[in-house]
């Protein structure tokens, strides 16, 4: 009976994701046909394409030119084995929405973080590649680190420094990989100067400008 029972919960469940998984696909491939004709616009090749909008699909997807990061806000209440499979369905759900291959869609959970997280080394792939966004190119890596190596939500805060900074000296203060201070200096800032306790990520700042 107990047998019987597990076997049909887990059909429930995986009825359940198969579900939540096309739901997902179908509300990322919506959004992304809307974005996509805004960025090539605009000259970007790096935006959000889905931010919570669904309540039990807890992810944050992001299109990084023909890659994406995908990121886990909240753990569901489920047995570990079947949240694995489940989280599966998702990163797969993502990949075929956007169509591109499992690979290139990085998978993260993001609950449970400490507040040094975002300096802590996760692998050592050196996956590096280039994205542009205003007219500007950066360096960005899905899978190194926790952090990406632009904050795409400071995405229209960067464009208003970059019509401020003409001639003026710009100091920016806990840097991270300097997408502000490039801003700046494309724009005509007379100097800019940049700071960040990581070495890691003052080195990236180099490398983007």
């Amino acid at each position: 009976m107990n047998s019987q029972q597990n076997n049909t919960s887990e059909a429930v469940i995986q009825d359940r994701a198969v579900h939540q998984a096309e739901m997902f696909a179908n509300r990322i491939s919506k959004n992304v046909k809307r974005l996509k004709k805004w960025a090539k616009s605009a000259g970007v090749e790096c935006f959000r394409v889905y931010d919570r909008d669904i309540p039990e699909l807890p992810f944050a997807l992001d299109l990084y030119s023909d890659r994406a990061h995908l990121q886990e806000y909240s753990k569901p209440v489920m047995e570990v084995r079947v949240q694995r499979r489940w989280l599966t369905a998702m990163h797969e759900a993502a990949a075929q929405a956007l169509n591109i291959p499992l690979e290139r869609v990085t998978l993260k959970q993001r609950y449970g973080q400490r507040p040094d997280d975002q300096y802590r080394k996760l692998a050592a792939s050196a996956q590096d590649f280039v994205v542009g966004e205003g007219g500007n190119r950066f360096i960005v890596n899905l899978t190194d680190h926790l952090d990406t190596g632009l904050f795409l939500d400071h995405r229209q805060t960067r464009a208003l420094v970059g019509t401020l900074a003409a001639g003026r000296r710009v100091l920016n203060l806990f840097c991270y990989t300097g997408s502000f201070s490039v801003y700046a200096a494309r724009n005509k800032a007379a100097s800019t100067t940049s700071v960040d306790l990581s070495k890691t990520y003052l080195d990236w700042a180099r490398r983007n400008f």
